[in-house]
């Protein structure tokens, strides 16, 4: 029996474990896909993937077992909507490697990694806004920048009474 579809909301963090080393690919009318058994809260789902995730799996050795945290975001592409996902690793064997590209973001290529000092504590205050910002987004319709938000936010989470900087 197939495993049902995994039908992930557009910019909803889900957290999906891999339940395989590497996609199971092949093409159609529509291109190339990549097709990665999943589980997520429990159960057991076929996630069709795009590229990008498959690239991003691949050169983060991503094996069976490691968990992901995926969120859909819908990409305009000419007058066309593009899927696109934005990944973080969760767990990898035992350890946990979260990606970022500098700005708190996650992203599908994999650049650059929170290196442990002050880093870490940026990372994760960051990410917290930047979620806080999708949420904003979602309850008050397309009206805000994200980004903005979530980098006003951020500074204003770091920023100590007295104007200086916290240092961590």
């Amino acid at each position: 029996m197939n495993k049902p579809k995994l039908d992930l909301q557009v910019n909803i963090p889900a957290t999906i474990k891999l339940l395989m080393d590497k996609p199971v690919t092949g093409s159609n009318a529509y291109g190339n896909w990549y097709l990665f058994g999943v589980e997520h809260e429990g159960t057991e789902y076929s996630f069709f993937a795009t590229e990008d995730v498959a690239k991003y799996a691949e050169e983060n050795n991503l094996r069976k077992g490691d968990s992901i945290k995926v969120t859909k975001t819908i990409v305009k592409n000419g007058k066309k909507n593009q899927t696109s996902y934005q990944l973080e690793i969760v767990s990898k064997g035992q350890q946990s490697h979260p990606a970022s590209n500098g700005n708190g973001q996650a992203v599908a290529n994999g650049n650059g990694h929170s290196n442990g000092n002050g880093q870490a504590e940026d990372y994760k205050i960051m990410h917290d806004c930047l979620a806080q910002g999708i949420k904003l987004q979602q309850d008050l319709g397309s009206v805000i920048d994200v980004n903005r938000i979530a980098i006003t936010l951020f500074i204003t989470r770091t920023k100590a009474k007295n104007g200086s900087y916290l240092n961590y």
